[in-house]
């Protein structure tokens, strides 16, 4: 979040903010991870006013915000509570406190609903999972008026996710030179330098072979430079927008047109939480599920988020998948 102030004196930006709050956060000495979530939920924020001028914010836009990440976004009303309004909420108390802004828009707001009884798992099913996949590998010119680039994001993302466990968003800003190859293995980089990652660190995933022999490579190879799915706007927070809407795209696609209409999993966290089932299956230790799926090191604070392993030992455990295939379903010819 690059800080600038609005040239027409309407008041301070909400980066300004931010980084008054996270001024103070360090001076006390507590966790440098803290800043990076932080940043994630100001930045979720921005791109949903479509602005930062933090005078110009009112509760019912907080209200609205929060409606949002509940039932469009699809996060329980816990989580809207707890992290994104919460963290929020933190910055603008500080900064009434500093007499850096008037009037705190969150003070009044209140996020109401309990938690999702849990009914089923909330990653795919097997059925669910052929569906999505087979249906990716079809003829892209069903998808009619779609933009090519998240044409290219409904075939390949759901694929690369079901293969690491990434976060959509994570996949959706992956750029050209993302990927690259280590020690004869071929990887992607999900770095904060293609747009956010929620801990604010890089981690480096090995692809499954079953990617490689689908012609991932070829069509990266084949690509222009920069992001592969998302078309660059004018500045970071515009280009993170774009990637989230490609990968907003996908969660579409997956309601619209594979039958994968349950409300109880996410259209595209699913995979997330269905890797983590078939690594344990596949006798995967959870510590490299962690390394790959990108999860925050218990209990750390200061330091490293994330433990380093070499790239060989994530590529023997990552090969454990079993491969999705299903010949009879396949639709790409």
């Amino acid at each position: 979040m690059g800080g600038r102030r609005f040239k027409d004196g309407a008041g301070v930006s909400l980066t300004d903010l931010f980084g008054l709050w996270a001024r103070e956060h360090r001076r006390d000495d507590k966790p440098e991870r803290t800043v990076g979530d932080y940043r994630q939920k100001i930045e979720s924020l921005q791109v949903w006013l479509g602005h930062e001028d933090a005078e110009k914010i009112t509760a019912r836009q907080i209200i609205d915000w929060c409606d949002h990440l509940r039932d469009e976004r699809e996060l329980s009303p816990r989580t809207v509570k707890t992290k994104y309004l919460a963290a929020v909420r933190t910055v603008f108390r500080l900064d009434v406190e500093r007499l850096a802004i008037a009037v705190d828009p969150t003070s009044t707001v209140r996020v109401r609903g309990r938690g999702k009884v849990k009914e089923r798992s909330r990653g795919f099913t097997d059925d669910e999972a052929r569906a999505i996949l087979t249906t990716a590998l079809c003829d892209p010119s069903a998808l009619g008026g779609m933009a090519e680039r998240h044409k290219l994001a409904v075939r390949w993302l759901p694929w690369i996710g079901a293969y690491t466990g990434a976060r959509i968003t994570e996949l959706a800003q992956l750029r050209k030179q993302d990927f690259f190859t280590e020690a004869g293995i071929a990887c992607i980089k999900i770095t904060p330098e293609a747009g956010r990652v929620k801990t604010g660190e890089f981690r480096c995933v090995p692809l499954h072979p079953h990617l490689l022999e689908m012609g991932l490579l070829a069509v990266v190879k084949g690509r222009p430079e920069g992001h592969l799915f998302a078309i660059p706007g004018d500045s970071a927070q515009e280009t993170y927008r774009r990637c989230e809407n490609a990968g907003a795209a996908v969660a579409k696609w997956v309601r619209r047109s594979t039958g994968v209409t349950d409300k109880r999993v996410w259209p595209t966290h699913g995979w997330r939480h269905r890797f983590k089932r078939i690594a344990a299956i596949a006798d995967i230790a959870p510590d490299y599920v962690d390394m790959i799926e990108g999860h925050s090191l218990a209990g750390g604070g200061s330091g490293k988020s994330y433990r380093e392993a070499e790239m060989q030992t994530l590529f023997r455990e990552v090969q454990k998948l079993p491969r999705y295939e299903w010949p009879e379903d396949d639709c790409s010819a």
